[in-house]
């Protein structure tokens, strides 16, 4: 927990993302968690994936059904966003 709050894990992100639409020229990228998740879908929205869908109770959690929310980003919306300023 020392490295939480740290901002490594989006770093680790947004190299995941560029390699995979860069290197391995994909058209697009998802991820999901579930919907307690909160820092999860923090860094999802502020990397710029959109929010598509959410699986109702669809993964048995510590005792309870929980949501699973689905994300998506496409490579023109990662480019724009990546994009260095002038």
């Amino acid at each position: 927990m020392d490295y939480w709050h740290k901002g490594y894990g989006k770093e680790a992100a947004r190299l995941i993302i560029n390699h995979g639409f860069n290197s391995l020229n994909l058209h697009r990228i998802s991820c999901a968690t579930f919907s307690n998740n909160v820092g999860m879908m923090a860094l999802a929205k502020s990397l710029g994936f959109k929010e598509e869908g959410c699986r109702r109770e669809t993964a048995y959690k510590s005792g309870a059904y929980v949501d699973v929310v689905e994300y998506g980003l496409l490579k023109g919306e990662w480019h724009v966003r990546s994009a260095p300023l002038p």
